[in-house]
């Protein structure tokens, strides 16, 4: 058992072990790394108050609790071209080495950037390292981005940190040169309708900020390298070179470039809207009219443009300010696009429509099928096309069907609605009960197949039929209009449809013909059988049926006159220069061979047989009388 001397001295060598190991803790020095890249924000917790601002690096500030930094391109260039490493004391022996990479991480590797650049109002120089840190910090939470994704740099520097390919969207004046630039990648390869980007868009525009969206790629150079000097000697040159020095050198086949802007242009609600593409928008190696075009939405959801060079058209619904982009695509897939706004003007309302079916589901009805529909139905019915506007597009009665409903404006004024031509134009397109004419549906082509036309009555127009006629009926509809009672007054609508009146007394002129023709065949037919009865009778040629026979004279001769169950008019004798009184084979029958007969009570008279003309035919001999 150990003493308590022992027990003391261990208890003092215990001790004293514990204060030498906090005094040398206490002069330790600590290190902790951070990496930074071009335009990054560089964040550091300070661990003491016994830092010296004064002896802080240009681009770092403190505001006591923390430094804060945001490193440009000048930081990184060495003379020797070699990676840059900085130490910063943070406070009580703790130091931060601060590596400034030479290369910009690309997260699209060969594929294309799509940068999201965000100007500000006031010039770099004019933030201080923890504004432009709250900035970013800002836009990191309002995007949901990380802060070390998103780069600050001035205007300038731009085309050092990014080549620019194309202008996908954004303000065409750029700012200053020194103005503060917020950029991040945003997608990678080509710039599609993706809801978040669209998103994006929407949360830059109404926060009131300047900005372009931009396709190219990170610059592939050395920060601290002498090319990066050769760069920043160059810029000006570069951005005035020709597109050949422009073009990346990473394919083949360089890619479409822009080298104009697209005007603003302006349409009419419901109006076809047509709208030339300038020849010069886009230069490629590939002939302009050969690349395949596109029209895309910004800042809405509903595309109602279609883009076929030169020419991009389609019919607005709705009215007020929209953004497009037109994008030119190659045979190799590289695109290149330009920014451009229509602004639509709202149309006055009409107070009638004609509801048109069509055999086309909804989502094939584009632009250009909207053009081709007022195009069509201005040639049919000749009608002004300036003239007619669409106020709506809708499902029809099934999935592969589509309600057009459109008007004329000369039809309608401000206090007036002409019912009669709008009756008598709907009369040219369907029948009563809105079938429409073959001859309209022929016309009209099998792109926009119509299956049925009605109309559709309401304001003006309404009150207008309904003043002539009080006993005005429901218009048979789908129902698929809004804001509208259909309308049919009967005396706007006769019994007998105009063009029928000229046809139906040609049809009645033929009909009687017809019978008159009929009944004269029918009479003539009789006149010819009562005639050959008549011939038949007047012959003079007695005939002698078996019962006329006598009675006593049990077995008839050959040469007996009788008929037969087959009866055949009598021979004719063909002797040339006598008569049938001259006839030496004719005898006149007795008496008694002549009588009444018991069973059909006829007077019947015996005749003589008929001869054929035939010469070969063997004549019965002569008749003697029993």
């Amino acid at each position: 058992m150990r003493s308590k001397l022992e027990i003391f001295f261990l208890a003092f060598v215990i001790s004293l072990l514990s204060h030498f190991g906090a005094a040398l803790n206490e002069n330790e020095i600590v290190y902790e790394n951070y990496t930074v890249n071009v335009g990054q924000v560089f964040v550091a917790k300070v661990h003491g108050d016994d830092i010296d601002v004064n002896v802080l690096p240009s681009w770092i500030q403190s505001n006591g609790t923390a430094l804060f930094g945001i490193p440009q391109l000048q930081e990184f260039y060495t003379v020797d071209g070699k990676e840059k490493v900085e130490t910063v004391y943070l406070g009580e022996n703790v130091y931060a080495t601060i590596t400034f990479l030479l290369k910009e991480k690309n997260v699209c590797g060969f594929e294309e950037s799509v940068f999201l650049e965000v100007y500000q109002k006031k010039d770099f120089s004019k933030y201080t390292s923890k504004e432009i840190s709250d900035v970013i910090q800002e836009f990191a939470v309002m995007m949901d981005l990380k802060p070390s994704d998103i780069r600050a740099l001035p205007n300038k520097y731009l085309n050092l940190y990014r080549e620019e390919n194309n202008v996908v969207y954004g303000d065409e004046e750029m700012p200053d040169d020194d103005v503060l630039v917020i950029v991040w990648v945003l997608s990678c390869g080509d710039f599609g309708e993706d809801e978040d980007l669209v998103n994006t868009i929407n949360v830059v525009k109404n926060n009131n900020y300047k900005f372009r969206i931009t396709q190219g790629f990170l610059m592939d150079i050395n920060w601290a390298s002498d090319e990066y000097l050769k760069k920043v000697d160059t810029i000006k040159l570069i951005e005035t070179t020709t597109l050949a020095s422009l073009r990346t050198t990473r394919r083949a086949d360089h890619p479409p470039k822009r080298i104009n802007s697209l005007p603003s242009y302006e349409c009419i609600q419901g109006k076809a809207c047509k709208l030339s593409i300038p020849a010069h928008t886009f230069i490629d190696e590939q002939p302009i009219e050969t690349l395949q075009y596109t029209v895309y939405p910004m800042t809405h959801g509903k595309n109602f443009l279609d883009a076929n060079y030169p020419m991009m058209e389609g019919v607005p619904l709705e009215n007020g300010a929209f953004d497009f982009r037109l994008e030119a695509r190659d045979n190799m897939k590289q695109a290149a696009s330009a920014p451009f706004r229509v602004v639509v003007k709202p149309e006055l309302k009409s107070d009638y429509s004609f509801v048109t079916l069509v055999d086309k589901e909804i989502k094939q009805i584009n632009g250009t099928i909207a053009c081709k529909f007022i195009d069509r139905l201005a040639n049919v019915l000749k009608l002004d096309a300036e003239k007619i506007r669409i106020s709506s597009i809708q499902a029809g009665k099934g999935d592969w069907q589509t309600t057009i409903n459109w008007s004329y404006l000369s039809y309608q004024t401000t206090n007036q609605c002409n019912t009669d031509s709008i009756y008598s134009l709907k009369r040219k397109m369907s029948t009563k009960r809105g079938n429409p004419h073959q001859t309209f549906v022929k016309n009209m082509g099998q792109e926009v197949h119509v299956r049925e036309v009605t109309l559709s009555l309401a304001g003006l127009c309404n009150s207008t039929s309904a003043s002539t006629d009080s006993t005005s009926s429901t218009l048979l509809e789908s129902g698929k209009t809004t804001s509208s009672t259909d309308v049919k007054p009967r005396e706007k609508e006769p019994m007998i449809p105009s063009y029928l009146l000229g046809i139906i007394p040609i049809i009645f002129i033929v009909v009687l013909l017809t019978i008159l023709i009929v009944y004269c065949c029918m009479f003539k037919k009789g006149g010819k059988k009562g005639k050959n009865q008549l011939d038949y009778v007047t012959k003079g040629q007695p005939v002698v049926f078996p019962n006329e026979l006598a009675t006593d004279d049990d077995t008839p001769s050959v040469a007996t006159p009788m008929l037969v169950k087959d009866e055949r008019p009598p021979l004719q004798p063909n002797l040339e220069g006598t008569t049938i009184h001259e006839n030496p084979l004719y005898k006149a029958p007795s008496v008694a061979r002549t009588s009444i007969s018991t069973t059909n009570g006829n007077l019947n008279t015996a005749s003589t047989f008929r001869q054929s003309n035939n010469a070969n035919q063997r004549l019965p001999p002569p008749y003697s009388s029993p």
